[in-house]
């Protein structure tokens, strides 16, 4: 499997983790009858991004990480989310998005300068920015809106985070 594989089945997998968190808070709230701002405001510690922040990082990292991979634009989006519905349609338009590149996109993403703006003009290969930051820094945040959904009492395990598993019957 190359870098862009792996990044593209990794940030679709996160997608699919998100819209389940995001079905999980909403039905929570709305069987507690808390009011759903409740849970989008939450954080973990007053210095870091609230529940709604972390799904709007966690989306741009899916986007921007392959965009950067493939030497593209990636497209950007405002940040006006205010509801769980409004967060689940981010996440679907992020995955449409993503569904747009295709593997003639990353002919030569191994060996392409990626530079973001706190790298001062220094870069990094895309086959190293995969490992060392975009798969790292996308999961930080989505286990981190997972961590604020349950440390506000929402009901989660594990398979509420590992949602994708492809299991195979033996003999099959």
């Amino acid at each position: 499997m190359n870098q862009y594989e792996l990044l593209l089945n990794i940030s679709k997998n996160a997608l699919v983790t998100l819209s389940n968190l995001l079905d999980k808070g909403s039905a929570y709230a709305e069987e507690k009858g808390i009011d759903e701002s409740v849970l989008l405001t939450a954080s973990l510690a007053p210095d870091m991004f609230n529940f709604t922040k972390q799904i709007q990082v966690s989306t741009d990292d899916a986007r921007r990480n392959l965009f950067l991979l493939s030497g593209k634009e990636h497209i950007k989006m405002e940040d006006t989310e205010t509801t769980f519905a409004e967060l689940q349609e981010r996440v679907k338009k992020t995955k449409e998005i993503i569904d747009s590149l295709t593997v003639a996109d990353f002919e030569g993403a191994d060996d392409r300068h990626i530079s973001l703006y706190w790298m001062g003009g220094a870069y990094v290969l895309g086959k190293d920015i995969v490992s060392q930051l975009a798969i790292p820094n996308l999961l930080f945040h989505v286990v981190t809106a997972y961590d604020i959904l349950r440390a506000q009492g929402v009901p989660l395990g594990k398979s509420d985070y590992i949602v994708n598993l492809k299991m195979q019957q033996p003999g099959a």
